[in-house]
């Protein structure tokens, strides 16, 4: 059943257990929730029992960028053409900033590096991140692209600003009905409208990756990406840590 049929069972009995203790109405539960509330969150105790972590003053400037991509089926030529013309700007203005950051993140289906490629050619490329970067900074960007496999998948991929790509990570954990369509739905569905599956598959289904996430390391940076439903599964946080 996957995270989600975990995380399903956990709220149900919780919400089980609200609905036996709520009828009881009984005041000493809930003088008790307020006590262990308090030696919770009061400092004094807690440092008795969480270890003291020193931190690393070294600061590390991350610039995250908004780009407000609509999810379409029909993406027009000159609405990406002009999105990608924003993504520059807001990249260029990144780079000006006081302290020039060392990583800048993308959100989930930029397609930053993929518009790179159709607009640009690799000499403009290659001139923008020089004139746009002095220093060499990490680039974090997703797209929707189709492998060797011919197989469309969500992939974060690593740049340096100054060496070209690191690596890639295919999304490993997929949201269902809005990535893939689970067996029993698919069953379903084509019981009913067989031609809805091969238009979802066409549209909105992705495959998933073959490997966990990348770690990436360059210039005493380390880092690891989790996209969107990937951030809900505890076995890839392990792997990232």
């Amino acid at each position: 059943i996957g995270i989600y049929g975990i995380t399903f069972l956990i709220v149900l009995i919780n919400v089980l257990i609200f609905m036996l203790i709520k009828p009881l109405k009984i005041k000493n539960l809930a003088i008790a929730g307020l006590i262990i509330a308090l030696i919770t969150l009061t400092p004094k105790l807690s440092d008795k029992f969480l270890p003291h972590v020193s931190v690393d003053k070294e600061k590390i400037s991350i610039v995250v960028i908004q780009t407000k991509i609509p999810s379409e089926t029909n993406y027009p030529v000159d609405k990406q053409l002009d999105d990608f013309k924003k993504q520059l700007t807001l990249l260029k203005e990144a780079a000006r900033l006081n302290s020039q950051p060392k990583i800048v993140v993308f959100p989930e289906g930029a397609n930053f590096f993929k518009n790179l490629s159709v607009f640009l050619n690799p000499n403009e490329v290659k001139n923008f991140f020089e004139s746009a970067f002095p220093e060499p900074t990490l680039i974090v960007d997703n797209s929707r692209v189709i492998d060797e496999n011919g197989e469309f998948k969500s992939r974060v991929i690593y740049l340096d600003s100054k060496t070209g790509a690191l690596g890639f990570y295919d999304k490993k954990f997929l949201t269902p009905v809005g990535e893939f369509l689970p067996y029993h739905l698919k069953f379903i569905i084509n019981l009913f409208s067989k031609d809805k599956t091969s238009v979802f598959a066409n549209v909105r289904e992705f495959s998933k990756g073959n490997s966990g996430p990348l770690i990436i390391e360059t210039k005493n940076i380390r880092i690891g990406a989790l996209v969107c439903s990937g951030i809900l599964s505890p076995g890839l946080y392990n792997k990232l840590s």
